[in-house]
């Protein structure tokens, strides 16, 4: 029976490697450049980068079209934890804390389309699909998804009924309408239709363990998937509170 409550990153990413030679050339190629960079030890930027976000809401019911409220929510969570600014910074375990940092990235929803044209940073797609799998065909709008925008300019985030797992990213080299990250709308935010215990209520684990504490979760199902988009490796499962993964160096 297939674990909905997963990352499927890894499978994802494995099932690319396997069918495209050219994305496992292209995977290693910038994880040589990374590696080169740290062992330098260059000087880490100083300026904020801010990266240009599109949120693709693909929705059959008025439930799954979820509202502006929740969608900020979403990137107020994910600003504080990459910025290092999350109020439970002081909980991250010992073992973790000389890799806590600021990585300086901040997230805000595109003002300009990819002609120049105004946005909200929001494309809200209409859709006859009961559900989707981790197969992307929520990144097509041929197979009721939507498609993505520009990966060079922007970050895309397709919100939508996943139904085999809460989410999954694309690593950096893999073909650019792939580029982005995928999650479940009841694991997006803090509001709305988010749902216990992505939405920082005190509950229990989806698999039945009790949660260590309220708020573990709080949003932060995107910032892994996020981490995992910009070169971070699958973490191993653990529980308490995060902060953002210190950045690769320029």
């Amino acid at each position: 029976m297939p674990d909905t409550d997963r990352c499927a990153t890894m499978p994802v990413h494995r099932r690319l490697l396997a069918s495209s030679p050219r994305y496992a050339l292209a995977l290693a190629a910038i994880e040589n450049e990374t590696f080169a960079r740290r062992t330098a030890r260059a000087a880490a930027r100083d300026e904020v980068v801010t990266i240009p976000v599109v949120v693709h809401v693909v929705h059959r019911t008025p439930e799954q079209d979820v509202g502006q409220e929740q969608i900020d929510s979403q990137l107020k969570v994910l600003n504080a934890d990459f910025r290092m600014a999350n109020p439970d910074v002081s909980k991250v375990p010992q073992v973790w804390r000389n890799v806590v940092a600021d990585a300086r990235l901040e997230f805000r929803l595109a003002s300009t389309g990819p002609d120049g044209e105004p946005t909200s940073g929001v494309v809200r797609v209409s859709t006859d699909a009961a559900g989707f799998s981790t197969d992307d065909r929520v990144k097509f709008s041929a197979q009721g998804g939507s498609d993505a925008w520009p990966a060079d300019r922007y970050l895309n985030v397709w919100v939508c009924e996943l139904t085999d797992a809460l989410g999954y990213a694309a690593f950096p080299g893999g073909p650019p309408e792939l580029d982005g990250v995928v999650i479940r709308h009841s694991a997006f935010g803090t509001t709305g239709t988010a749902a216990a215990p992505y939405d920082g209520g005190p509950d229990r684990h989806p698999r039945g363990r009790p949660l260590a504490e309220p708020a573990p979760h709080l949003g932060r199902r995107r910032r892994r998937l996020l981490g995992q988009r910009l070169r971070r490796r699958h973490p191993p499962t653990r529980r308490g509170p995060t902060a953002a993964p210190r950045p690769s160096r320029p």
